[in-house]
C-alpha cells in the first residue's frame, strides 16, 4: 500500500483551520516558540478535543491527504494518526496558524 503524503498548506486552509479552532475554542501562543514545538502543542490540543469537530477535521486532513473526510475516517488508526503527526512538521505551520488564529479575532 502506497503512503499518504499530505500536500503543502495553501491560503484557503487557513479558513478550514480557523473554522476547527473557533469550535475547539483553542488559541495559541506564538511568542518565542519555534515551529515544532507549536505543532506540537496545538496536535494534543487538538486530540484532546476531536470529538468537537471530528467531521471538521476529517474533512480538513483528509483534502491534505487527497482523500475525502469519508475515506479519513475509515483509515486504519495507525495510517489516521500518522497523517496527524504529520500535519505539525508541515513547512510554514507555525505561520499559518497565526493567520488561522487572527481570522477568528
Amino acid at each position: 500500500m502506497e503512503e499518504r503524503k499530505l500536500r503543502e498548506l495553501v491560503t484557503g486552509d487557513i479558513f478550514k483551520m480557523s473554522r476547527i479552532l473557533q469550535i475547539l475554542n483553542l488559541s495559541m501562543d506564538f511568542k518565542g516558540k519555534e515551529q515544532e514545538q507549536v505543532g506540537g502543542e496545538l496536535m494534543m490540543a487538538i486530540a484532546a478535543n476531536l470529538h468537537k469537530a471530528e467531521n471538521e477535521i476529517a474533512e480538513f486532513i483528509g483534502d491534505l491527504a487527497g482523500i475525502t473526510a469519508q475515506e479519513f475516517k475509515e483509515l486504519p488508526i495507525d495510517e489516521s494518526m500518522k497523517l496527524l503527526a504529520g500535519f505539525k512538521d508541515l513547512k510554514g505551520v507555525r505561520d499559518f496558524f497565526r493567520l488561522a488564529g487572527r481570522s477568528m479575532q
